[in-house]
């Protein structure tokens, strides 16, 4: 990806769009109004919504997957002679998958932020000033100039992740108001032409937004402007009604899933949303929270707890040996707990029976129940938690937490941003 790519996706700003300039008709000599001068931002509303848009020539079938891979995985395929796909099917968890035409995970998004919501503006490092010059002539651009600092969503091609990060900005541009695409008098409408020749050219351009100026409108008593518009640059259709042309390598949105977090016990934790880390990435590899896990076998997060919280060995064992048992067909797996549904409980009993009937079973995997769940009490089966330990490959019999890694997921977008923002002017 190279770095003009990487220059547009940082200006996909959470509030990227809020530095779009404004305009207001005549007033006292001035082409365009109240709207001259200096302005800093009091309020910012934002609805995204990131959808799955797969390149000409991609498959629509194609699954874009965010898992994490068992280390080990490839290895232990190797000495037991199984093919690796089948390990990794069982072994390895996925967070989500999406297709084209999906949201993207946390999207549609709405962020809505002012100077006195929690968080703030100020608490969230945004300071931006806009300065508006006056036109020439009235109907002619004049220009605008945006600077100061924003949270930016920030693509790591490397990593295959977008992050938040707070940037600096100084941008640019042309801006007319109340007329529209055609030249043609239309009040309150606002049109944005990014000019690289003035030093910016990150912000999208638009020519139906909108904007007023209300004097002494703002709870301060300053006078107050607003200003809509909405951000097409990044979708691969609805970018011809703001400019003439697509770049699959520069306009492309890629939304990134890579960096996973730990905890002090090395757990991972995904990153992004909607699971909410703002740390920084500490690691790329750790030990998987049984919660997932057992989410994604359908089963309570209760049950995952017995080994202590994490995929361990003989959990995956047990929960490999679950799955055959319900579909073997001379004797699929009943309700032997009497829960009312068939799960990893009723597979832990299945298990204590044949210890107790000295059936000698073992996993696909080749470990004994007996290894697996203590049956000396013959009224109360107990699955043994072998999460004290990381799980070595030399001593498969002795079990232990098994470590993994996160698969870093790319997916291309088409991206639509609605904006809403609120301007007090600064007083000179």
């Amino acid at each position: 990806m190279n770095k003009a790519l990487l220059k547009k996706l940082l200006s996909l700003s959470i509030l990227g769009g809020l530095f779009f300039t404004g305009c207001e008709e005549d007033d006292e000599g001035f082409n365009n109004g109240e709207l001259v001068g200096q302005w800093e931002i009091t309020y910012y509303y934002a609805n995204r919504t990131r959808v799955v848009a797969n390149p000409a020539g991609v498959s629509a079938d194609t699954d874009y997957r965010f898992y994490f891979k068992w280390k080990d995985g490839d290895a232990f395929a190797a000495a037991a002679g199984v093919p690796a796909a089948t390990v990794h099917a069982g072994s390895d968890v996925e967070l989500f998958k999406v297709q084209d035409g999906d949201n993207i995970l946390g999207y549609p998004q709405t962020l809505e932020y002012s100077t006195t919501s929690t968080p703030s503006l100020a608490q969230l490092g945004v300071a931006i000033t806009l300065t508006l010059s006056d036109a020439p002539s009235k109907g002619q651009p004049a220009d605008y100039l945006i600077s100061g600092t924003y949270p930016s969503y920030v693509f790591d091609e490397d990593a295959c992740n977008t992050a938040v990060s707070i940037a600096p900005i100084t941008d640019a541009g042309l801006y007319t108001p109340n007329l529209d695409a055609n030249g043609v008098e239309k009040l309150g409408n606002l049109i944005i032409e990014p000019d690289p020749t003035k030093g910016g050219n990150v912000l999208p351009p638009f020519a139906d937004g909108s904007f007023s100026v209300t004097a002494a409108g703002a709870s301060d008593g300053r006078d107050e402007s607003k200003i809509d518009y909405v951000d097409r640059n990044g979708h691969d259709e609805r970018y011809k009604e703001v400019k003439s042309s697509w770049s699959e390598e520069d306009d492309r949105v890629i939304q990134g899933y890579g960096y996973a977090f730990t905890n002090d016990a090395g757990d991972l934790l995904a990153s992004g949303a909607p699971y909410g880390n703002t740390a920084q990435p500490a690691t790329s590899e750790g030990y998987v929270n049984i919660n997932l896990l057992a989410k994604s076998a359908g089963q309570s997060t209760d049950v995952g707890t017995i080994w202590g919280g994490y995929q361990t060995w003989y959990f995956f064992n047990v929960m490999a040996a679950f799955k055959a048992q319900v579909f073997d067909i001379k004797a699929p797996l009943t309700d032997l707990d009497g829960d009312g549904s068939i799960g990893v409980g009723d597979m832990v009993a299945f298990m204590h029976a044949d210890n107790l009937a000295g059936g000698g079973g073992k996993t696909a995997f080749g470990l004994p129940y007996t290894l697996l769940v203590d049956s000396s009490n013959p009224q109360l089966p107990v699955p043994v938690n072998d999460s004290t330990r990381d799980l070595d490959l030399s001593n498969l019999a002795a079990g232990g937490k098994m470590k993994y890694k996160v698969m870093g997921l790319c997916v291309p977008t088409n991206e639509i941003v609605t904006v809403k923002s609120k301007w007090s002017r600064i007083e000179e």
